[in-house]
């Protein structure tokens, strides 16, 4: 006997939803009873009400918005939150479904003022924005990982030996934090460390179809030990392609997987305590994010790309700074990928504004 009253919501058994639940036409089906519920009670889906106004659909694993220029906006997590959210309060939505259900024979939603203007068009357009990050922790068949990997040698060795080397001796993917670290030894044109960051993205939902045409990779400054460290030189950090051995963990051998061209750059002297380095994408960088499944990216410094160093050595100094990574508390310092696509052709909606009622 289901749970709902009178109506049965398809493809799920409250004895066992987790695994039906993952199925995200499930949530397309439902629109009319989740946009009702985010308008009536936001916090049984842990929404924000600053999103609420503008909030046109919401997904097993995102939320759609439309901003002022008409543009629909979507904010993507890709361990499916929005399932987990209401599998965990089950008893509370079947008790909001039974109301909706009452209160509206047709099981249906007036929007009104769906759009203000309304606004029809065909053909490309500027394109939607969706925004992709990795998750916390890791671990098969986990979620995309973040962190870095690193060489040491306590005895220093000279920066071909310790850029070239095939694996790394430590990584990390389940702290707060991952570095980008050249550490000088205390012998002339030695070397002691060298982080290499590395993240990924599942962006799958952008869609085979469509045409990126903008992408900005963003992370944050985390104040871990120093604000920065700056004792070698400043230098440009890059980031880059990178070929993860496994898109949920972070492994040794992942040190020598970051190829050498630049997707985008910003100067280490230039990111602030906790402010956003913002490395807008190149053409090569456009090509990396893929449309269907999991995109992946490293920093390097410049030093790192080109594979030589050319700076003025000096002894026992660092360049050092640390990043947040999604394990950081809260999801609003995570690594993030916001890419603006398009289909060709699908119409878009320019909206101001929504807001949602029952007949």
């Amino acid at each position: 006997m289901p749970k709902l009253y009178h109506y049965d919501i398809s493809k799920i058994n409250p004895k066992n939803w987790a695994s039906p639940m993952n199925d995200r036409e499930w949530f397309a089906s439902q629109q009319d009873l989740l946009l009702w519920i985010a308008q009536n009670e936001p916090k049984m889906l842990s929404l924000e009400s600053s999103s609420l106004k503008t909030l046109t659909k919401i997904g097993a694993n995102y939320l759609q918005t439309v901003n002022d220029e008409g543009q629909y906006v979507t904010e993507i997590r890709s361990s499916d939150k929005y399932s987990n959210v209401v599998g965990y309060h089950w008893d509370w939505f079947c008790e909001l479904a039974r109301e909706f259900y009452a209160k509206s024979e047709e099981k249906r939603v007036k929007h009104s003022g769906l759009w203000s203007p309304v606004v029809l068009w065909a053909g490309m357009q500027a394109g939607d924005t969706s925004t992709f990050y990795p998750d916390a922790g890791g671990g098969a068949p986990g979620p995309v990982s973040d962190g870095h990997t690193l060489y040491f040698h306590s005895s220093g060795v000279s920066y071909s030996t310790i850029h070239g080397y095939a694996n790394g001796t430590a990584v990390d993917h389940s702290t707060d934090y991952m570095y980008y670290w050249l550490d000088t030894d205390n012998e002339n044109n030695k070397f002691n460390y060298l982080h290499r960051p590395q993240m990924g993205f599942d962006s799958s939902d952008i869609g085979d179809n469509h045409t990126i045409s903008a992408a900005t990779l963003s992370i944050q400054h985390h104040q871990h030990v120093n604000i920065r460290d700056i004792d070698i030189q400043d230098v440009n950090l890059h980031i880059v392609q990178h070929s993860p051995a496994l898109t949920w963990s972070v492994s040794p051998i992942d040190y020598a997987n970051h190829s050498r061209t630049s997707f985008g750059s910003v100067a280490l002297s230039s990111i602030g305590s906790y402010a956003w380095a913002d490395f807008t994408l190149n053409s090569s960088g456009l090509a990396n994010i893929s449309k269907t499944g999991i995109s992946s990216f490293g920093l390097l410094d410049e030093w790192d790309l080109n594979s030589s160093f050319t700076g003025t050595f000096t002894q026992n100094v660092r360049n050092y700074m640390a990043f947040r990574t999604a394990d950081y508390t809260g999801t609003g310092s995570d690594p993030k990928l916001v890419v603006t696509h398009a289909s060709p052709d699908t119409p878009k909606i320019a909206a101001s504004s929504i807001s949602v009622g029952l007949i």
